[in-house]
Formats: C-alpha cells, sequence, structure tokens
C-alpha cells in the first residue's frame, strides 16, 4: 500500500509544475503532459519515489542517523519548521549558511555559542550585565536563533537532507553532495533531478502540496525515531546498571581484601606478641637453673669442710719433732 495514495496527491495539487516554457528537460521522465502550458506530472512516479524516500529515511532514522530539511521558501518555511520538530531533526528555514556542512567545524563552534547564550538567557545570567553589554548579547542571541536556531544541537554532520526546491537550495546541495551526504528533494518541473539522490517530482511553491509530501516522510521518520530514542534509552538504563553493579563488586571486592588484610595484620601482631612472650620465659628460665646450681655447689663445698673437721690433722715430721723437745 503506497504510503500517499494519488487521489491525496491529486486533491493537494502534487501534480501542477511550472509553464511548459521554463522546465529542464532532464524532468521529461516524471512529466505525463501538458495542459494550458502547464506541465502535469506522472503521479505514478510521484508515489514510488515517495515511498523510495520514506522507506530509506525511516531505516536511516531507526539507525540512528539525523536528517536536516532544508526549505526557505516563504511557502515551505513552517510545514518545514513543524516536520523537522516533531520527528526530532533539524532545519534551515532562513538562508543556508554557506559552510555548514563543509565547514562543519567552524560551524560548531557557533553552534556552541548558541547553546551558552540560550543557557545564559534562560537562567537569567544577561540581568547581572550592564545595559549596553545585555542588549549586545541579546541581539547576538537573536542573530543565531535566526541563522542557526533550527540546527542548535547538531553535534556531527547529518546523514541526510530533505531539501525543498534543488534550484533554490543550490548551495546546500553542493555542500551534501561534496561530502556524500545523500539528499532527498521535491523538485519542480523547472529543476534538475540528477543534481540529487532521491528525487519526487511535485509542486514545490505550494504550502498544500509542500505540507503533504513532508507529512508523508515524516509518517515514517517519527516512529523510526520515537523507536530509536526508546531503545537508546533502555540500552543506557542497562548500561548504567552494569556499570553501578561493577561498581558494587568492586566495593564489595575492596571490603572483602581490607578486612583479610586487617585479619592478616590481626594475626601477625598476635604472632610477633606471642613470640616475644616465649623469649621472655626461656631467657628466666635458664637465670633459675644457674642461681640453683650456684646455691647447689655452695651447699656441697660448706658440707665437705664440717667432714673434714670431725678428722684428726696428720701433723708433719717437723712439727712432731718439735713437740717432743719441748717435753
Amino acid at each position: 500500500m503506497p504510503v500517499v495514495a494519488m487521489e491525496e496527491l491529486l486533491a493537494n495539487g502534487v501534480h501542477f509544475g511550472h509553464k511548459t516554457r521554463r522546465w529542464n528537460p532532464r524532468m521529461a521522465r516524471f512529466i505525463y503532459g501538458a495542459r494550458n502550458e502547464i506541465h502535469i506530472f506522472d503521479l505514478r512516479e510521484t508515489v514510488q519515489a515517495i515511498d523510495a524516500a520514506h522507506a530509506y529515511l525511516s531505516a536511516l532514522v531507526s539507525r540512528g542517523g539525523r536528517v536536516i530539511f532544508v526549505g526557505t521558501k516563504r511557502q515551505a518555511r513552517d510545514a518545514t519548521r513543524d516536520i523537522a520538530n516533531s520527528t526530532g531533526q533539524f532545519y534551515v528555514i532562513e538562508r543556508w549558511l554557506g559552510g555548514t556542512l563543509t565547514n562543519f567545524e567552524t560551524i560548531k563552534h557557533r553552534l556552541q555559542t548558541l547553546r551558552e547564550l540560550r543557557i545564559r538567557a534562560a537562567d537569567g545570567a544577561f540581568d547581572a550585565l550592564p545595559k549596553r553589554e545585555r542588549r549586545r548579547r541579546e541581539i547576538e542571541l537573536e542573530r543565531l536563533e535566526r541563522k542557526m536556531g533550527g540546527i542548535a544541537h547538531l553535534t556531527e554532520l547529518p546523514q541526510a537532507l530533505v531539501v525543498i526546491d534543488p534550484n533554490r537550495e543550490a548551495n546546500a546541495v553542493r555542500e551534501a553532495r561534496a561530502l556524500g551526504i545523500p539528499v532527498v528533494a521535491l523538485v519542480d518541473s523547472n529543476c534538475d533531478p540528477d543534481t540529487v539522490d532521491l528525487p519526487i517530482a511535485g509542486k514545490d511553491d505550494s504550502l498544500r502540496s509542500v505540507g503533504l509530501v513532508l507529512c508523508a516522510l515524516g509518517s515514517g521518520i517519527q516512529p523510526a525515531w520515537e523507536a530509536y530514542e526508546s531503545a537508546r534509552v533502555e540500552r543506557e538504563q542497562r548500561e548504567r546498571q552494569e556499570r553501578e553493579r561493577q561498581e558494587q563488586i568492586r566495593r564489595d571486592l575492596a571490603r572483602k581484601k581490607q578486612a583479610l588484610l586487617q585479619k592478616a595484620a590481626t594475626a601477625k601482631l598476635e604472632q610477633e606478641t606471642s613470640d616475644r612472650s616465649g623469649d621472655g620465659d626461656g631467657e628466666e628460665k635458664p637465670a633459675r637453673e644457674r642461681a640453683t646450681s650456684r646455691r647447689g655447689s655452695g651447699g656441697r663445698r660448706s658440707g665437705g669442710r664440717s667432714r673434714g673437721a670431725g678428722r684428726p690433722r696428720r701433723q708433719s715430721p717437723t712439727a712432731a719433732g718439735s713437740s717432743d723437745s719441748s717435753n
């Protein structure tokens, strides 16, 4: 079943092209005929192109790809902004800034400035500034919002562009092609379809026509983006829970290790205390033994003398002679 019925395309005037004198011959394969000098598109080609773009963008966004909608025409601005906001994508509805893609590193700094100014304005930081400085910052914020507000949170190159009228957005198409970024475009009969990757033939200067085509493309992008965001949130939640679990395991291991170290330190201290107690007992025992030995040897010497005292002393011959002569 097609994304958009042919009757709905007819009802919204998608089949009308420009006057025949303004056509681009490369659009011949998309043109059914002419009426009143106005080209009529073959809506069978338009239906197929919408289906192909719908499938491509849905698959791209479901993988996390980001899309910039570019529609600076007055008839396309509101629809471009609304579809981009409803699908979580980016948009440019003012003049395309040269180098938005090809000089993205410089553009990123300007986008960072815009985000910082938004935060400061929301926090009321401007109120503390002098009047002249506050007014200067407010003017800078307004200028950046007007030119870059739709891509303020773009942090990397987009994976696709959706363009309304590649003739008018030639700079955007040229930069995208230089970087190999696919371009889906609503092309009128005066456009060159070979400059884009997925041309959708249809009226590009009608509010109803532009709104219908963008809504058809957005109907595939929105659910794909919501599914991706839901999966991303769940994945981040699982990763956070896994990090918390790993952190808890690490803390438990650290506590166990600390407990083991404390236990080992306590056991070592007890062992050292026990060893010191054993060394003290060993020193006291030899001392007691030496004291006992000394007492024992003194008693034996004293006993020997008492036993000798009861025996008669043997006199020497000289002493005996002296005794006889005296007698």
